[in-house]
């Protein structure tokens, strides 16, 4: 095990076995160039908190540096999973920020972890907890891009290359936002493939056509199709209300024609979220009957979502029901629940013209019932 009088010289020896700069090794763990260069020139030790991400960085053996047990950083990233995603369920933002910097500063050099940090730094700019701080969101925002652009640099596994490429575009291609850049955006989308030779439909091909397998595949990507198909239509710019109702209506329609049966699962939420629009579109139209309709809807989706347990749940409908829902696989960037969604809308001036209403004094009052 090396000790504070040489330890430099062993990171010299595997800076330069690995081919790594300074200046590489420098921003992986988050000290300045001069840092390294000290150690190296034995002038300085590394900080004590600094010797297990070293050891991490450079994947040496345990009597090497330290006792460095591979299986035990398994267990332990398993378990911060396991932690961020109960977070993320939740909501807590922050938290998950914070507990993704924790983990690369003890592994700064596993893209697993940097990967889910830098998505966890990206969805501050899009959650209510930075909403009245800006200036940390874009700061959070300029280091996810960062990571991304060294996971492009120095990862070959094609997982978290994939998933770099999808945040600097949902990054740079995000207009109305400081980071907007349209060119950058179009150049790194065009180094991902094409819909049709993406692994999920790649899968499809893959099984046997008669397998459980490929039909839980086919299904899944039903599911994908159908969500990124209805996002479309409710996500279009329109000239008008009428155009509105008209795409939030058709958009119902799909999804009511999939899940004939009712059970949507998951996707209650989208239901719940187009309920809602259409109870402002109506609102614009003054149509009292129609909002109140909308928002009893908007209401009984919300609800569904939130009582649906933990663990697997299939659907039924005939054309996804080899498809599954797991709590634990779902993220947000809110803290609130479906039904303040519902709640916080019901502040919009837009009703004004009916809040004295009875009917509308009735719903808010209902709407935690």
């Amino acid at each position: 095990i090396f000790t504070k009088e040489n330890i430099g010289k062993k990171i010299k020896f595997l800076r330069k076995e690995n081919d790594i700069t300074q200046e590489k090794l420098a921003a992986y763990l988050n000290v300045s160039c001069q840092a390294v260069s000290k150690w190296e020139n034995e002038t300085a030790s590394p900080d004590i908190s600094l010797i297990v991400p070293i050891a991490n960085f450079f994947n040496i053996t345990t009597d090497e540096l330290f006792d460095r047990d591979e299986e035990q950083q398994k267990v332990e990233i398993k378990e911060i999973l396991d932690k961020a995603s109960c977070l993320g369920q939740q909501g807590f933002v922050k938290e998950k920020i914070e507990l993704w910097r924790t983990a690369v500063s003890k592994y700064p050099n596993n893209y697993q972890c940097l990967t889910e940090y830098a998505y966890a730094l990206f969805s501050a700019k899009h959650s209510d907890a930075f909403d009245n701080d800006e200036e940390t969101a874009d700061q959070y925002t300029d280091k996810a891009l960062e990571i991304c652009e060294r996971i492009l640099e120095d990862c070959t596994e094609n997982e978290y290359r994939a998933s770099a490429t999808q945040l600097l575009v949902m990054i740079y291609g995000h207009p109305g936002r400081g980071h907007y850049n349209e060119e950058k955006a179009e150049t790194y989308a065009k180094q991902a493939t094409n819909l049709y030779c993406c692994s999920d439909l790649l899968l499809e091909s893959a099984y046997n056509v008669n397998s459980d397998k490929h039909l839980a595949q086919k299904h899944t990507n039903a599911l994908s199709f159908v969500d990124l198909l209805t996002q479309s239509i409710v996500l279009g710019k329109y000239r008008d209300c009428s155009e509105k109702i008209f795409a939030f209506e058709t958009a119902l329609k799909i999804w009511n024609a999939i899940f004939y049966d009712g059970n949507f699962l998951f996707y209650h939420c989208r239901l719940a979220e187009i309920y809602r629009y259409l109870a402002i579109e109506y609102a614009k139209c003054n149509n009292n009957i129609k909002v109140i309709e909308n928002l009893q809807l908007a209401k009984k989706h919300a609800q569904a979502k939130e009582r649906l347990h933990d663990g697997q749940h299939y659907y039924t409908s005939i054309f996804i029901n080899k498809a599954c829902h797991d709590n634990s696989n779902t993220s947000k960037n809110f803290s609130c629940s479906e039904i303040d969604l519902i709640s916080n809308i019901l502040t919009d001036t837009v009703f004004d013209f009916m809040r004295d209403s009875e009917e509308f004094k009735e719903f808010k009052k209902s709407l935690y019932n």
